[in-house]
């Protein structure tokens, strides 16, 4: 259940979530929601270039060179899909909870102690 407070701010989220585990708790709920649909909307080439470079650790020549392009082309596309990624993600959130006052770095914050949550979303 939600509070319905306007000035509620991301740390205030959290702490209100008080003895859930954090895996439990609405706000990871909530990015989760909005994570999986900005990633679910990818193309296939955004999603197997993503999955590369980030999760597979491909460096971005050897991709290029697989792909028959230039590391420029596979740079490019990474740097548009990920903020594609951003702004659908701060979007979403903004759709799930309107009064939820969060920032791209406290999302990336959540992503980095829930790493989870990228895979299980790619």
């Amino acid at each position: 259940m939600r509070e319905e407070h306007d000035d509620r701010d991301f740390t205030e989220t959290l702490a209100a979530a008080g003895s859930d585990s954090p895996g439990d708790s609405e706000i990871v709920a909530i990015l989760n929601d909005a994570l999986a649909e900005a990633l679910g909307g990818l193309s296939s080439r955004a999603s197997v270039i993503l999955r590369l470079v980030h999760i597979h650790d491909v460096e971005q020549q050897r991709l290029a060179v697989m792909l028959n392009c230039h590391a420029a082309t596979i740079s490019r596309e990474l740097a548009q899909t990920q903020d594609g990624i951003r702004k659908q993600v701060m979007w979403g959130l903004k759709i799930l909870d309107p009064y939820l006052d969060i920032t791209w770095d406290d999302c990336i914050s959540l992503l980095e102690e829930r790493p989870g949550l990228i895979s299980e979303a790619l």
